[in-house]
């Protein structure tokens, strides 16, 4: 989560960026030969079906870690993009890089419907986590109920 937090994420706004260039010369380099060098580039754009997954990842890190930070920034993040990229006919846009842009493939909607999908399940994460609840535990202890940290 460090890496995706420092380099791939806009921490103060909300947001994962779509990627890095992969520059191998870079990565192999020790650690003191890259501070030496420019970065290899960040491609901010934000795709929503992928900063929904990430928000989901980053709400159950949350939850397992008992991470506040991570809850905040998913929140955030999921914030971010619907008022970024909602769409009036209650799509979303497939990703925004300075303005929202819609899919161009013929009308192709699954990808925005399954983003919105997972948008929704994010707030309903939201407001399980707000309220005085349990949830059912499939990771290091499952088939048990857990109350979620607030």
């Amino acid at each position: 989560m460090r890496y995706v937090n420092t380099v791939l994420s806009d921490q103060a706004q909300g947001g994962f960026y779509g990627s890095q260039d992969a520059d191998e010369q870079y990565y192999a380099l020790p650690l003191p030969g890259r501070l030496q060098r420019q970065a290899p580039f960040v491609d901010r754009t934000l795709y929503v079906d992928w900063n929904a997954m990430m928000a989901s990842a980053y709400l159950l890190a949350a939850a397992v870690l008992n991470d506040r930070t991570a809850q905040d920034f998913a929140l955030r993040t999921v914030d971010r993009l619907w008022q970024l990229c909602s769409r009036v006919d209650g799509g979303m846009c497939h990703y925004f890089d300075g303005r929202a842009h819609v899919p161009g493939h013929g009308g192709h909607r699954e990808p925005e419907f399954s983003a919105r999908k997972r948008f929704c399940a994010s707030r309903q994460v939201r407001t399980l986590l707000s309220h005085d609840c349990y949830l059912w535990m499939t990771g290091s202890r499952p088939g048990t109920w857990a109350r979620p940290s607030k």
